[in-house]
């Protein structure tokens, strides 16, 4: 009867794993929250303030910061999944003053904000670690919904004082874009293995395939046209996602110094995707053209300390490193000579996690958390980045675990981002545009559940 219910239980877990795969492949994103990554996978390293590259609390947590924690897990295979119901809220605001782009134009001083679609979005991820018996090595794998950004602001249809400029007409009808929607979901499958090679040292490593999905319009980075000749330039409106394939690798290492702390440190490579690609978009006659644009993932690093200061109860921290500024899609900033759109223009940025876990009794565990993630964009390029407006920096986080049984154990997390806003001119190919104003304002809640299973 036993070699049945091993392959009884291997079929159930296959099958669990196509599904979240698909999940996972699928699932939207609306925006994230240290730069376009979120601060934490899960509801352990989430509620930790993301704290994880030294506390390898989880499987998603070592997953995404350090490959070198997965040994550190008891022997046997542990499956974790979770989901995350994601709900940002944002607003774009702005201000012309009468004339501004030439005498006339607009006629009248307009201002006006614009909420953005309330996108909540369900983000599913899962991993697996296996460690055989005996065995200093263990194998990981898993696919992550990480990092991403969106909006989606209707078109204003009025041309008043009271209308958002940015989302009136594209001229001669208005001064603005019209309707201005974004969405780039990023997922992340990395598969790796870790060993330890002393008592005190683990390293790991991580090969990662990540699939990128991306939707804007109007299209930024494409050449402004005028194909119908009235002497008025507008930018095409791709409809739908397009889909890129990438490649990176993660490095890692921990080091015990005894049995109550220890460091660790990762490092990640660029993520470099094929171009994503849209066909047939039409001109302003309706004439199909090919749109192409590259988006890859900065380079990052962590480092982090895992410390039981009594028994029982868990300090953690980390502190992280994105290079957005060498980085394809994001690294220039302001328009081509032909009208397009450079990129997005952000900095380099660090960020930080701390995060508390308390036991109480054998079935409880808490948590309480804060991150800090640094605002990679720049305040006079709010204008260029309606479409992402990466600015969320202060979280505060919290969250649960409960011992259901020896084998499985279930966890809540949740984490509130609190409003942030910036704000800059209107930008056109002479430069910033005097007096005006463009100004972006976000904030966001997160609920997630998840589930531990040790066998």
């Amino acid at each position: 009867m036993k070699p049945k219910t091993r392959k009884s239980r291997f079929v159930r877990v296959a099958a669990a794993v196509s599904a979240l795969s698909a999940l996972c492949a699928t699932a939207p994103m609306s925006s994230a929250t240290d730069g376009h990554f979120l601060h934490g996978i899960g509801p352990i390293n989430q509620s930790m303030g993301g704290a994880g590259t030294a506390a390898i609390l989880d499987p998603l947590g070592m997953l995404k910061w350090n490959p070198a924690g997965s040994v550190s897990f008891d022997e046997g295979t542990i499956i974790e999944g979770s989901l995350e119901l994601f709900v940002p809220d944002r607003t774009l605001h702005s201000e012309v003053p009468a004339g501004a782009f030439g005498a006339g134009f607009p006629p009248f001083d307009m201002s006006g904000s614009t909420r953005s679609k309330r996108n909540a979005a369900l983000l599913p991820s899962f991993s697996i670690v296996h460690k055989f018996k005996g065995s200093k090595t263990a194998f990981h794998f898993g696919a992550i919904g990480a990092a991403g950004f969106g909006v989606e602001y209707q078109q204003d249809n009025t041309f008043t004082p009271t209308s958002n400029a940015m989302l009136t007409a594209m001229p001669p009808n208005g001064v603005g874009f019209g309707r201005i929607k974004s969405s780039m979901a990023l997922l992340l499958m990395p598969i790796g293995v870790s060993h330890q090679f002393t008592d005190k040292l683990d390293l790991g490593f991580s090969i990662i395939p990540a699939f990128s999905s991306l939707e804007i319009t109007p299209a930024p980075f494409a050449v402004p046209n005028d194909a119908n000749g009235d002497g008025f330039f507008s930018y095409p409106r791709p409809e739908g996602e397009e889909w890129a394939y990438g490649l990176g690798v993660q490095v890692g290492v921990l080091y015990k110094f005894n049995d109550k702390f220890r460091v660790g440190a990762s490092l990640s490579s660029p993520t470099y995707f094929t171009k994503h690609t849209w066909d047939r978009v039409p001109d302003e006659l309706g004439n199909p053209q090919q749109l192409k644009f590259r988006i890859n993932l900065p380079m990052h690093a962590s480092v982090g300390f895992a410390w039981e200061i009594v028994p029982g109860t868990l300090l953690a921290a980390d502190a992280r490193w994105f290079n957005y500024s060498d980085t394809d899609g994001y690294r220039d900033e302001g328009f081509n000579p032909d009208g397009s759109v450079t990129g997005f223009g952000w900095d380099d940025i660090f960020a930080f996690g701390i995060g508390i876990q308390q036991d109480i009794g054998e079935r409880f565990k808490v948590r309480v958390g804060y991150n800090y993630g640094g605002n990679p964009v720049p305040a006079y390029l709010a204008f260029f980045n309606s479409p992402c407006p990466a600015i969320a920096q202060h979280h505060i986080t919290a969250g649960l675990s409960y011992k259901v049984n020896e084998h499985v154990w279930v966890h809540a997390g949740f984490y509130h981002v609190f409003k942030n806003t910036e704000q800059g001119p209107f930008h056109s190919l002479a430069g910033p545009v005097p007096n005006t104003v463009v100004r972006n304002s976000m904030y966001e809640d997160s609920v997630s559940l998840g589930v531990t299973w040790q066998f």
